[in-house]
């Protein structure tokens, strides 16, 4: 899925020169979280851990990649692109925050 979404992304990441791919995928799989970490959480059906598990240890893990991230933002860092190599992390880290928040919302709202 996350190759995917990476061949989608291809054509405008290339335009823009920044790596658009690893950062959506990493904040959808953040907004997925906030959805699965409230769901089993807050349930009252008494949710399954191994299904907790296997959602978000597995799927997301394997969907989503904070190795990519790292690297793509050194390589801005040493292709002398500083402003795209911070505004890359920052991006991360507060889209990272931001759509886990929005996940959690959306879960709770179906609640």
């Amino acid at each position: 899925m996350r190759y995917s979404v990476g061949t989608l992304l291809f054509p405008i990441a290339e335009r823009w020169q920044f790596p658009l791919a690893t950062l959506c995928v990493n904040c959808v799989g953040c907004f997925i979280m906030g959805i699965v970490a409230t769901y089993f959480t807050t349930s009252s059906e008494n949710p399954n851990e191994m299904l907790r598990i296997f959602l978000m240890i597995g799927m997301l893990g394997a969907f989503t990649t904070y190795s990519a991230f790292s690297y793509e933002t050194l390589l801005l860092a040493q292709q002398s692109r500083f402003a795209l190599g911070v505004l890359n992390a920052i991006l991360h880290l507060v889209g990272g925050w931001l759509f886990v928040f929005l996940g959690m919302k959306a879960c709770q709202s179906l609640y």
